[in-house]
């Protein structure tokens, strides 16, 4: 098998906005490698990219199990999740992203917003201010961080809260 020609074609075809040919050819590589990572991982890619939101999530999920200790399969997880509505369970993952690549700001704008839909603000805040710590010069984090330099230490101010987190 060629590796490289089979995954110039799989990202050729996602980037073309060809999802099934990307999931295919994922397929025919995990029928002769199960456990090929970035088949696994550009299956579950293509998945997303077609919106099969339970079959992206269950190819997240055994990505995690496969490569338990890979940070960005928890945060590819965690986004799906979020993105189905299932925000307890995205915040898990995004924690666990946390706790395996602690220099990543990604998880921690994400559970620092989720904080912020909870009204949970001075957690928020430092989550947020965690994050731009981590990288200043990553944009989600500055502006998040300008943000927050709005909020007064014990809450919100109300046109900021609703104009902002509702």
């Amino acid at each position: 098998m060629n590796e490289s020609a089979i995954f110039g074609d799989i990202v050729a075809a996602l980037r073309s906005g060809n999802p099934v040919e990307a999931e295919r050819l994922s397929r025919d590589v995990l029928a002769q490698a199960p456990a090929h990572i970035d088949a696994l991982l550009a299956l579950a890619m293509s998945l997303h990219a077609q919106r099969r939101s339970d079959d992206a999530i269950a190819a997240f999920r055994h990505l995690t199990q496969v490569q338990p200790g890979e940070a960005m399969h928890w945060n590819n997880y965690a986004t799906i999740l979020h993105e189905t509505g299932r925000g307890d369970e995205a915040e898990a993952a995004w924690r666990k992203a946390m706790d395996l690549d602690p220099r990543d700001p990604e998880p921690r704008i994400q559970v620092g917003l989720r904080l912020l839909g909870r009204k949970d603000y001075l957690a928020a805040r430092d989550m947020l201010l965690d994050a731009f710590e981590l990288d200043r010069e990553a944009p989600r984090a500055r502006v998040h961080d300008h943000v927050l330099q709005l909020l007064p230490a014990g809450g919100a101010r109300n046109a900021v809260d609703c104009a902002l987190w509702d």
